[in-house]
């Protein structure tokens, strides 16, 4: 019987690892695929108006290297922070479950973000974790709607777009989802009444009852910082790629560009990448820019704070475990 088990245990061991391998290749694929079609887009000729690596540019390729290591440490923080309520992880450990998350998020949207994290505890509880990679990813997009209404507001008001009813309405809902979000953040504590439930999800998300108010403070604080940080990593790219507007402008379409990133990640319907294109060709289209310019800017900003941390966050995919002794034991 005991030699069954082990044999059993052996073949599950080496079905998980070819589980790990296969996802590996597929992310690998992805990455491919998405890279080499853009690369096979370009107009390498148009870059030679551009000079890379002067004085001024070479400060900021190495301020955006800073904000690249500042971001993901910023959401690892963030992670930490979340993730104790569950476990006692390290800061190490956050952040590669951070970019594990990233990883996962490539070919599974959102849902490979919650899966990525989750994975990488070790806790009985780890599950549990869904309420506080719940509460992060909102605080986030929390953010990201906060400064996209600033930006679209700005939009409407200068350049006027048609048809406006549209514009209008989506202001509205933008608002509204902003005030929605202060109120659930008033009642998060109401679900540390929460009962014992059959319902699996429900129970997931008591733990959102345990956040005090100054922690869910400090979540919202880093979400709002680490949104500076990427959104300057992109004025620096536009600034190098020539892309010659008014502040306002570059930070309101900048804005826009992480709201349609944003929405759409939501609605699963494109990659990231074309999503944040889209948002981009849209808004700029309606200035006097090289459109091709910005389009190259936003890539570059892809690969510099998504391609690179995905490639890192690849290396640790296997260090994950389906299952732990852990997860066995009881309470």
């Amino acid at each position: 019987m005991q030699n069954k088990l082990k044999l059993s245990n052996k073949y599950l061991s080496i079905g998980f690892k070819t589980l790990k391998l296969l996802f590996l290749l597929c992310l690998m694929w992805s990455l491919y695929v998405q890279v080499i079609s853009k690369f096979n887009d370009f107009r390498w000729e148009a870059l030679n108006q551009i000079e890379f690596f002067s004085i001024q540019n070479l400060i900021y390729w190495i301020l955006m290297a800073l904000l690249l290591i500042l971001n993901w440490t910023l959401e690892a923080k963030k992670w930490h922070l979340l993730a104790l309520k569950i476990e006692n992880i390290s800061f190490i450990q956050a952040f590669k479950g951070v970019l594990v998350g990233l990883a996962f998020s490539n070919l599974f949207f959102s849902i490979g973000d919650f899966a990525g994290k989750i994975l990488m505890l070790q806790s009985n509880k780890r599950f549990q974790s869904i309420g506080a990679v719940l509460l992060g990813n909102s605080m986030q997009l929390y953010v990201s709607l906060l400064f996209g209404f600033i930006g679209l507001l700005s939009f409407v008001m200068t350049q006027n777009p048609s048809p406006k009813l549209i514009y209008n309405l989506l202001l509205f809902i933008l608002g509204v989802c902003i005030l929605a979000g202060v109120l659930i953040g008033k009642y998060l504590p109401e679900f540390n009444q929460i009962k014992h439930t059959k319902n699996s999800f429900i129970a997931y998300l008591k733990v959102l009852g345990e956040f005090k108010p100054n922690e869910i403070y400090s979540i919202f604080i880093l979400s709002f910082i680490r949104y500076l940080v990427f959104s300057s990593q992109f004025y620096l790219v536009f600034v190098i790629f020539q892309v010659k507007l008014p502040i306002y402008v570059l930070l309101s379409g900048i804005f826009l560009i992480f709201l349609g990133k944003t929405i759409g990640s939501l609605l699963n319907a494109l990659g990231d990448l074309s999503v944040r294109t889209l948002s981009a060709t849209y808004f700029f289209s309606f200035y006097k820019v090289d459109i091709y310019m910005v389009y190259l800017a936003t890539f570059t900003v892809w690969l510099i704070n998504v391609f690179v941390p995905i490639l890192l966050g690849s290396i640790y995919l296997f260090q994950l475990k389906f299952s732990t002794p852990q997860l066995h034991k009881s309470k």
